[in-house]
């Protein structure tokens, strides 16, 4: 943590919002386990009017790295010109743009929710992290799987947009819609492919399975 070199007025203020936060809704959804979450727009929403009355702000800067880690530094200011800062820094699940926008969407979320004191997450007692010791944690745990492993590394975005999708083609198939079309025209990647694959129901990974394997063709004699 780095701060400048006066920060009572700083310290006053954010007493003082601590006490109009108000408490994130946590409306969006984790189906890896299938709990709940309070957004990035929901943390800052609960955060806005306190930071405004008090006189205090929140910027957020990426850095370049050349790591494979998001490095995300956070400042809380006051108008004073008093400031405290702290850089996050979270491996990045895939090294493209799509993967650096979904790792720092997450680190925005938690470092905010940090630096100001949001709880945005529903409370596992620890259970998540005890179950994340070892893979052999995980098997024993039965909570992990290939397709939920490839989910969390997708990031808030990155989850959003599989489970999104996931929707679409349940929808597609308890309407008898053109799944397959669907499929084909919007073409995942293999890690995107893996995580929307344990969104589905079984009946429906069984059809799409089916299908592909009536379309496939067939080696020549």
């Amino acid at each position: 943590m780095r701060t400048s070199e006066q920060i009572d007025q700083l310290a006053a203020a954010l007493a003082l919002a601590a006490a109009d936060i108000r408490p994130a809704i946590k409306d969006a959804n984790n189906p890896a386990f299938n709990s709940k979450y309070a957004d990035l727009g929901a943390v800052f929403d609960a955060a806005k009017p306190a930071l405004t009355k008090h006189g205090l702000a929140v910027v957020q800067m990426p850095e370049h790295s050349d790591d494979a880690l998001l490095h995300l530094t956070t400042r809380v200011m006051h108008k004073s010109g008093q400031w405290v800062e702290g850089t996050m820094s979270i491996p990045v699940g895939k090294v493209n743009a799509h993967g650096y926008g979904s790792a720092i969407t997450y680190a925005r979320r938690y470092a905010f929710s940090a630096a100001l004191g949001i709880v945005a997450d529903e409370d596992d007692d620890g259970n998540k992290d005890a179950a994340d010791v070892t893979p052999a944690a995980r098997v024993v745990a039965g909570n992990k799987t290939p397709g939920r492993e490839a989910f969390d590394a997708l990031g808030d975005e990155g989850q959003r947009f599989v489970t999104e999708y996931a929707d679409v083609v349940t929808s597609l198939y308890d309407t008898k819609g053109d799944v397959m079309g669907y499929l084909a025209m919007n073409v995942l990647d293999s890690d995107e492919k893996t995580a929307m694959w344990s969104l589905l129901r079984s009946d429906i990974r069984g059809s799409i399975k089916k299908s592909a394997a009536e379309t496939k063709p067939k080696e020549a004699a």
